[in-house]
């Protein structure tokens, strides 16, 4: 940006992220900017050129802000806050749309790709009008109610090289095959438009069945006698080991699948929990975060 030009973007952080890696600029804020890191892996390693006010004796001054690196499931806690408010209206601020989190919803449309892949509850968040009505996020119409949630984990897909291809929810009880074609009940990893086609072309039609059970809600995975195998890499272990087909396993919060060894699933580090009284703590560095979209118009 030279002197004196004026950009109008919809959302700052991107541009001053691409600003100061490009040109080595200082960044004076606040945010740690830590739903940016996986897209500005930089960051962490410039932790000198990110700045904070702070009144002290001498008046204004500024101080490191504290940025320094974090856990994957992090990010996607951020990750997943802002997701929430831009593509599906949610703000976990407000209580009625936190009671929206705590309920199952299904579509009715006959033609919707959600409705048609998961006819008795959708795979996806809903999405909430300004009117505070829920509709569905691919067809638009109103939603029905399916009963209460049950803990809820998100699940991340991403292909080996990190590039996310989709992340879902999943509800306790519930059992969702991931798979490389049209599935009921299932995320359908084939689908057009979805990134890294290479990474899922190694995955089976039905590759693996996930579900979170017993009273902690853990993550349990099956493989379903896929091709090219599921693989389990547990916490910062070298080494991979193969799941046994139809051998149902625990998937701890920091271990990763490898579907055909190209696509990994993991648990991201947020958790919905159907007693959700107040907004969950997205902490971090020693704060709290909780994204709150603005007003439109």
């Amino acid at each position: 940006m030279e002197s004196g030009e004026l950009r109008l973007v919809p959302h700052a952080d991107p541009e001053i992220l691409e600003l100061a890696r490009d040109k080595g600029l200082h960044v004076i804020s606040a945010d740690r900017f830590i739903d940016h890191r996986r897209a500005h892996p930089w960051i962490a390693g410039a932790a000198d050129r990110f700045l904070s006010c702070e009144y002290g004796a001498d008046g204004l001054q500024l101080v490191p802000s504290g940025i320094r690196e974090v856990p994957e499931q992090v990010k996607s806690r951020h990750e997943e806050a802002k997701e929430l408010g831009f593509a599906y209206r949610i703000n976990i601020g407000k209580g009625a749309h936190r009671r929206v989190l705590r309920s199952e919803w299904r579509c009715t449309g006959r033609s919707c790709v959600e409705a048609m892949a998961s006819p008795d509850r959708l795979t996806c968040w809903p999405r909430v009008d300004e009117d505070g009505s829920v509709r569905c996020p691919s067809c638009g119409r109103p939603l029905e109610e399916a009963g209460p949630r049950g803990i809820t984990r998100m699940i991340v897909v991403a292909d080996r090289a990190g590039g996310e291809i989709v992340r879902f929810p999943i509800s306790e009880g519930v059992a969702v095959v991931v798979g490389r074609g049209r599935l009921s009940y299932g995320i359908n990893l084939g689908a057009g438009g979805l990134p890294s086609p290479r990474a899922r072309a190694q995955v089976s039609r039905q590759h693996v069945k996930l579900q979170l059970t017993g009273v902690q809600a853990r993550l349990t995975a099956v493989d379903l006698g896929s091709s090219n195998g599921t693989t389990i890499r547990r916490g910062n272990a070298p080494r991979e080991s193969r799941l046994k087909p139809g051998t149902e396993i625990i998937v701890g919060d920091r271990d990763a699948l490898l579907l055909g060894g190209a696509v990994v699933v993991r648990l991201s580090g947020h958790r919905f929990l159907p007693s959700l009284a107040s907004p969950p703590e997205l902490g971090d560095q020693g704060g709290s975060v909780t994204y709150i979209p603005p007003e439109e118009g």
